[in-house]
């Protein structure tokens, strides 16, 4: 039986700890993939429908994407790499090689690169965080950064890649994957050529110009997902989008509110409202 003050206090400390803590502490999953040896990987990408000034329809390299690649074989290494280095527990996030992504994404176009312009507020790289996890299985869920150069003058900037893994972590075996342009609108940003007539000029000018739309498929993938699983342990997706977006930008850590519950915590706090308008989306690429 302990006796000493210093011994009551140890013990008063660990009985205080929240359960998080102590689960934390918990042996985490190793994940690897060795099997099997190459994957298989079809590519899907659809010119884009609706877009804010009409140049996704305008411009003929715009309305004529395709994959260079349809069908593709990769070493299994490529899915490798977007795996911790570490055993890792479910709501974890780890960062993955920032080229990880391009040689899957050059099934789209042999321009893709994972470096964006060096605007403030762009982000480029990949970062992964385990969703959920049996005693076999184990899904992880990736964002990914990335950008193309369509031809000599059309930079083509998708909204983000979000990558589903689905890994046997005791065959070391990849059962599928999928990497995805979300399907909202708008979900691509566009930079190309455009004639403007500038008023008092006789004679047009060419500009840069910009455009945001909605493309509805630009995926990649292999294998078929497994269902009915029964985890032993998750987290909800949107919690991990959550936990991947913050690791892009730091202002994804407030917690933003729609405007008609902002304005009734304005008045309940006496604070002021901090108001943005958007006719895109603050937290990717394509705003």
């Amino acid at each position: 039986m302990f006796t000493s003050a210093a011994s009551r206090l140890l013990i008063c400390l660990f009985a205080s700890l929240p359960l998080a803590s102590l689960a934390s502490a918990a042996p985490g999953v190793e994940l690897r993939v060795e099997m099997p040896a190459t994957v298989r990987v079809l590519a899907t990408w659809e010119p884009c429908r609706e877009s804010k000034y009409g140049f996704f329809q305008e411009n003929e390299t715009l309305r004529s994407v395709a994959p260079a690649e349809p069908v593709a074989e990769h070493d299994i290494a490529i899915a490798a790499a977007f795996l911790p280095e570490e055993a890792v527990s479910v709501g974890d996030v780890w960062s993955v090689p920032r080229r990880a992504i391009v040689p899957l994404l050059r099934q789209f176009d042999p321009s893709a690169t994972a470096v964006v312009d060096p605007y403030p507020f762009e982000s480029a790289g990949t970062f992964g965080c385990l969703v959920a996890v049996d005693t076999r299985h184990a899904y992880v869920v990736t964002r990914s950064h990335a950008k193309f150069r369509l031809g000599e003058d059309v930079v083509y900037r998708p909204a983000q890649f979000e990558g589903h893994w689905w890994i046997d972590h005791v065959a070391k075996r990849l059962v599928a994957a999928r990497i995805e342009l979300p399907d909202r609108n708008p979900n691509v940003d566009v930079n190309c050529p455009k004639e403007y007539q500038i008023p008092g000029q006789e004679e047009p000018r060419i500009i840069n110009a910009a455009d945001i739309g909605w493309v509805p498929t630009m995926e990649l993938t292999t294998g078929t997902a497994p269902v009915g699983i029964a985890w032993t342990e998750s987290i909800d997706l949107e919690e991990a989008r959550v936990k991947l977006r913050r690791e892009f930008y730091e202002f994804a850590a407030i917690d933003w509110l729609p405007f008609e519950e902002a304005v009734l915590a304005s008045r309940a706090s006496k604070k002021p409202l901090h108001v943005i308008v958007l006719f895109g989306t603050l937290d990717d690429a394509a705003c």
